[in-house]
């Protein structure tokens, strides 16, 4: 194997790949990537068994073949070489020679042989979507998706498609996020498929390189697909039933407020300044014309805020997680309204925004003491 490749094309590539080549592993051959060279393109592929993550790349090329090398290495290896080509060069003894200006590296390799075998997907035209959709979608839903491996549905968002209609659903028992929008163009399954976190933060990462294209989407043999031309990746689906989020939703019409993003977004942040405890208790007081914010911690004082609102019902004294509402806040982008539909003191308060009804974001209130 022997190629020639420009460094800045090769290192956004290697960058992608190392986030999902697992540091720590009971399988050496995990920490590699497998490069592989057929005709003018380079293929890297990098696998943790649960994400996998095929890359292709125009080369000049005078030597096809294949072999795994260290991924963290190689990847710190190419980033410190000086600007320009880059040389690769397959030695009979399984090292792989890298020459960059006088540079010069040897790096122990693995047969592709010892490498496990990934699926290289092929999805129809009619699972094309605009990239732009669905990173909005993923930006706005996997805030709120569990980090506890214990409650493993939890850990994912959940994808619905029904009548030209995909709806993302992210919970972790305290909150919950759901965005729907309409793409005609999908062929996905109508049932729920719960897709893990950590792969999406990945796919997001793909999508928002490719923002301004289309992208295929796809379900196949218990993997969820996307296919951004260049890049590929597929990620193993978690095995089991999403619980039914419509228990959150609450049947009545609440009590709407509207208030700035922004300045809601500043005041969480001074009052929860001084909230030393992990849910970041912010109290808010609702009362005639006014919101009253406030945190404290024994270990250091009390802050407080106060905003005007348009409020004319009866008081009401709420406590919420200051850091997800600063969650639900970062991913909208532009500077708008909120509308915070309340529901007394232990319903959910439901975020909404004045552009979107079909976007919301449900908070569980903390119970104060």
């Amino acid at each position: 194997m022997k190629f020639l490749i420009d460094k800045n094309s090769l290192t956004k590539s290697l960058s992608l790949a190392l986030s999902i080549v697992q540091r720590k592993t009971t399988m050496p051959i995990l920490s590699n990537f497998l490069l592989s060279v057929k005709g003018t393109t380079l293929k890297i592929i990098a696998t943790n068994l649960e994400i996998s993550c095929i890359t292709n790349i125009p080369i000049e090329t005078s030597k096809e073949g294949s072999i795994t090398v260290n991924a963290k290495m190689l990847s710190e290896i190419v980033r410190e070489l000086p600007e320009g080509n880059i040389s690769f060069d397959l030695m009979s003894d399984d090292r792989l020679e890298i020459h960059a200006g006088k540079a010069k590296f040897k790096l122990v390799g693995v047969s592709a042989d010892e490498f496990p075998g990934v699926s290289d997907f092929k999805l129809g035209s009619s699972s094309k979507v605009p990239a732009k959709v669905l990173s909005e979608m993923l930006g706005k839903s996997l805030y709120s998706v569990s980090d506890d491996e214990t409650r493993f549905v939890l850990n994912g968002v959940c994808f619905f498609y029904d009548s030209g209609k995909l709806k993302m659903v992210g919970t972790d028992g305290h909150r919950l996020s759901l965005i729907e929008r309409e793409i005609s163009t999908l062929n996905l399954p109508e049932t729920g498929e719960i897709v893990p976190k950590r792969g999406l933060i990945e796919a997001k990462k793909i999508l928002d390189e490719n923002i301004d294209s289309e992208v295929l989407v796809g379900f196949e043999e218990g993997m969820f697909i996307l296919d951004a031309g260049s890049t590929k990746l597929s990620i193993r689906l978690v095995d089991g039933e999403f619980p039914d989020y419509t228990q959150v939703i609450p049947e009545a019409k609440g009590y709407d407020i509207s208030i700035a993003k922004s300045q809601l977004e500043q005041s969480i942040k001074r009052v929860t300044l001084l909230v030393s405890d992990k849910s970041k208790r912010v109290t808010m007081d609702f009362s005639n014309g006014m919101i009253k914010m406030s945190g404290s911690s024994p270990e250091l004082g009390e802050g407080t805020d106060e905003i005007e609102i348009d409020y004319k019902s009866d008081p009401l004294t709420v406590g919420f997680n200051g850091k997800y509402i600063l969650d639900v806040l970062s991913s909208i982008n532009e500077d708008q309204n909120v509308i915070i539909e309340l529901h007394g003191s232990t319903g959910p308060a439901i975020f909404k925004i004045e552009s979107d009804s079909n976007y919301k974001s449900f908070l569980m209130p903390i119970r104060l003491n």
